[in-house]
């Protein structure tokens, strides 16, 4: 580019230069990591680029193809531009001049760009006009000038960021003097590129009769005010056509980083007050902005007076207004979201100082008329988003300002709220039912026979769910007092009303048509009701969680006892049975391990885990497995909530042992016996016969249960404790446990894939070794029969005679097994027919490595029956051929391998 100085001339040698610059900009890393200084040369050079090409855009004349070239040219540099100053080596060392010439080209980028997509027609998808086939092309020239001024938006907000970072450590004098001097740098500080951002793009002015007492002062419109104007008045389309919704965040990040410019002449008052205006701009009169004085140093705030959601629902008003209120929430919500996304910084601290969300329903009856009727109306779709809007937009007050003293807002309310938590929960209390017909709680319980309400359809009310569960969820996150009394925020009745809604919306915010098998691996993939549940644990007390616990099992067991007199009607009250489940399952595993849960509490969770047990007996659906596993992760969190202080207690002798908990044994029960059903329940399921037993679904399903029953199983040897009075209480269950071991092993042997049939396999050795040694815990396999008095020891003494029973089913599943080939002819039938060939030889070696694993995994069996012939006796005696003689074998290669004979 520097061989053609003049840009308008060379018209049809700008197009290569998009490509070149992407090009370049791929390697930037490595051009600039060798040497620092690099960077801000090159930012500038792009600059200097970038003003070139669009004074060459500006002067020439002509219609699209002679402009396309040039605005090609400019995206590239833009491009280029945006992935260099991203770059680490780009965050710290570039000089302040370099910054203030780059922001000065991309604030009249900006102003360009903006100008070139207002006079390009608005994208096919949002005008009039059907957007068929034909429309491509002008959808295709109208996105450039909408790219560039995404680009010119992304740029300006990367660099005002590498700007606000820079300490700025020169005077105020010389940082007016610099701007009054036509923008000359201002020595090696930021100081001269953090004046040039407030003046380029807050439209701040030197102000002031001398020298040192000049400010800068909002005193034109600014360029991000441009833009917002631009995008309230609906110039580029909607927000959800083309890239509008992309604009507006880009929009959002610029205005944070202009919040976070320090400059001495451009004050925290003057930011806030800029602010306000800019939003004033942006929302339009949809979000009414005032500016008011804190209670709390008579700092400036900006109070956004945010639409009622149900004032919306029951808006009488045109599919236009409505649509521009969703709109203007939804560039509330893109500045929301780059707050609470952020990192700490001035820019984000400002914004959570300076903003201040008014819900007020003085004019709303919160408890008057039936919201489920605004809700269902067939013209309220409009409603319905701009309502889910506002809701967001609440939940994002909230969680923006978590920590905010309610002191600091005008009249007080919750984090950057002017509502009291009691308003909100009425709100969502209001909202629920609406929701989901058959959702009841508290005194308006409805009797077991009467039939529930047809719910709405989920894709109609999409918007307005999520914007529930955003509140829920925000509420549960934010931290609820202790205690009752107080200004009623903090009461008793207001906490268990909020459980019992929270406990509804766990039961609906997963549908049938989302559960799947995969929903117990992380909590991350849990659904937003069971996250509330466990947010709202974290955020209180002992006591209140106790009580939490309590209120949600009583509440599931009530749910499982409902579907069980309405066999009928199982599918409408299981899949809130699963939802429920699953919020407690999640809630159980964040349990802290200190202090334990009094018994009166175990027994309510042990009430509600048999009483779902009774309603899922059998996988016989994806449901019954989801809400199966969930039961599972109950039962288990339960347990390893219990059984944690056995592990931390401290000494080794038994006067030292700690006494374990009084529901433990019970606890320890019911895990094994859910341990035992989903084994079954997952043989069932590889043994089905026709299609279903073939689908990827049931393979799928089995993977995880028996997945499940191998964890309960290892908790459960793991919970061994170093020392104790009484042995564990499965020593004396012993059938119990030989039925979970036989349920894996079959599993084994009936997997669809050798390489689950690999990971089953491995579980079920490990399981094998875990119970001959007496737990988890490492210690000799000969303790046991050398009379040593350790606590594992008396485990391995009182399971030993069991181990033959675990030889002999083995042996007897290996020869009812028809070998390596037919299990990889078995699991290939599967695929299609153009695949088998290539997956042959992987099936071959993982059905070969699971014959391995489980020989390998015999070892600690026949190790711990040394110096007990009389057991290996009666095995032998007891066995028919041709069992007896793979016994026979089988030892005999234990014995020779066990042996030291200087070869392998």
């Amino acid at each position: 580019p520097e061989q053609h100085d003049d840009v308008a001339a060379a018209a049809a040698r700008l197009r290569p230069w998009a490509p070149v610059a992407e090009l370049w900009a791929s390697g930037a890393e490595a051009a600039v990591a060798d040497c620092p200084g690099l960077a801000g040369a090159v930012l500038r050079r792009l600059g200097a680029l970038v003003a070139e090409v669009s004074g060459a855009l500006g002067d020439a004349s002509g219609g699209r193809k002679k402009r396309g070239p040039r605005i090609a040219a400019l995206v590239g540099l833009q491009e280029a531009l945006l992935r260099l100053a991203a770059l680490p080596s780009s965050q710290t060392g570039v000089p302040s001049e370099a910054l203030a010439a780059v922001l000065r080209t991309l604030s009249a980028s900006v102003a360009s760009s903006l100008a070139l997509a207002s006079s390009s027609p608005p994208p096919p998808s949002w005008s009039s006009s059907s957007a068929g086939a034909a429309a491509e092309s002008d959808e295709e020239a109208a996105a450039s000038p909408r790219r560039l001024l995404l680009l010119a938006l992304s740029a300006s907000a990367q660099v005002l960021e590498i700007a606000t970072s820079t300490p700025s450590s020169s005077s105020s004098a010389a940082l007016v003097g610099a701007e009054g001097a036509g923008g000359a740098a201002a020595g090696d500080s930021a100081g001269s590129a953090a004046s040039v951002a407030a003046a380029c793009f807050a439209g701040a002015a030197p102000t002031g009769s001398s020298q040192k007492k000049r400010q800068l002062k909002p005193t034109t419109t600014s360029v991000l005010e441009q833009v917002a104007e631009g995008l309230a008045a609906g110039t580029f389309g909607g927000f959800d056509s083309g890239n509008t919704g992309a604009l507006h965040a880009a929009l959002a990040r610029a205005v944070c980083a202009v919040l976070g410019v320090r400059s001495a002449g451009w004050t925290e008052a003057d930011r806030s007050k800029w602010l306000g205006r800019f939003l004033g701009r942006w929302l339009g009169a949809r979000v009414e902005c005032v500016v008011v004085e804190s209670d709390v140093g008579g700092h400036p705030m900006c109070c956004l007076k945010l639409p009622h959601p149900l004032h919306l629902l029951r808006s009488s008003g045109g599919t236009q207004d409505l649509r521009a209120t969703q709109q203007a929430l939804q560039a509330l919500l893109a500045l929301l979201d780059v707050g609470c996304g952020s990192a700490a910084g001035v820019g984000v601290a400002l914004l959570r100082r300076s903003l201040v969300l008014d819900v007020s329903d003085a004019d709303v009856n919160i408890a008057g008329g039936d919201v489920a009727d605004d809700v269902a109306r067939p013209t309220c779709r409009e409603a319905r988003g701009a309502a889910g809007c506002a809701l967001v937009a609440v939940a994002r007050g909230i969680e923006l300002g978590s920590g905010t003293p309610s002191s600091a807002i005008p009249g007080g309310g919750l984090g950057l709220l002017r509502a009291s938590r009691q308003r909100l929960v009425g709100l969502a209390a209001a909202l629920l039912p609406a929701l989901d017909g058959t959702v009841e709680y508290g005194a308006r319980a409805e009797t077991a026979d009467a039939a529930p309400p047809a719910a709405l359809v989920a894709t109609e009310v999409d918007h307005l769910r999520r914007g529930l569960g955003s509140l829920i969820n925000a509420l549960c996150v934010a931290p609820w007092p202790e205690g009752g009394g107080g200004d009623g925020d903090d009461n008793d009745a207001l906490w268990e009303q909020w459980v019992a809604l929270v406990a509804a919306w766990s039961e609906v915010c997963r549908p049938h048509a989302q559960l799947n098998f995969d929903t117990t691996s992380s909590e991350a993939t849990a659904s937003l009701g069971a996250q509330g549940l466990a947010a709202l644990s974290a955020s209180c007390g002992r006591d209140r969680r106790e009580q939490l616990l309590s209120l949600l099992s009583r509440r599931a067991a009530a749910l499982a006892a409902r579907a069980a007199g309405n066999l009928e009607r199982g599918s409408v009250w299981l899949p809130r049975l699963a939802g429920l489940l699953e919020g407690l399952a999640l809630l159980a595993q964040r349990l802290p391990q200190r202090p334990t849960l009094p018994a009166r509490v175990a027994a309510s969770v042990l009430a509600a885990i048999r009483a779902a047990l009774a309603v899922v007996p059998d996988a016989a659906d994806s449901l019954s497995v989801a809400a199966s596993l969930h039961v599972a992760r109950l039962t288990l969190g339960i347990y390893l909530h219990l059984a944690a202080p056995l592990q931390h207690a401290g000494g080794s002798s038994r006067s030292q042992a700690k006494r374990p908990h009084a529901s433990l044994a019970e606890v320890e029960d019911v895990l094994l016996h859910v341990a035992g059903l989903q084994a079954r329940c997952a043989l069932c399921l590889l043994r089905a016969p026709g299609a279903r037993g073939r689908s990827p679904q049931s393979a799928a399903a089995a993977s995880e249960l028996l997945g499940s029953a191998y964890g309960a199983l290892s908790a459960m040897f793991g919970a061994v404790p170093q020392e104790g009075a009484r042995l564990p209480p499965w020593t004396r269950k012993p059938h119990v446990v030989l039925e979970v071991f036989k349920a894996l092993l079959e599993g084994v042997y009936d997997s669809r894939s050798g390489a689950e049939a690999a990971r089953v396999a491995s579980s079920v050795a490990r399981l094998w070794e875990a119970y001959a040694q007496g737990g988890t815990r490492l210690v000799a396999q000969s303790a046991g029969r050398a009379g040593k008095a350790t606590y594992q020891a008396k485990i391995q003494r009182a399971t030993k005679g069991f181990v033959i029973m675990l030889i002999a089913h083995a042996l007897e599943q290996q020869r009812r097994w028809a070998g390596i080939e037919a299990a990889v002819k078995r699991s290939l039938t599967r695929l299609e027919p153009d695949r088998r060939g290539g997956a042959r030889n992987g099936e071959t070696q993982s059905w070969k490595e699971v014959v391995g694993v489980l020989q390998t995994g015999m070892v600690p069996l026949l190790s711990c029956l040394d110096g007990s012939d009389h057991l290996k006796q009666s095995l032998y005696a007891s066995l028919r051929e041709p069992l007896s003689t793979m016994f026979k074998e089988m030892h005999e290669g234990y014995q020779k391998r066990s042996k030291y004979s200087g070869e392998a």
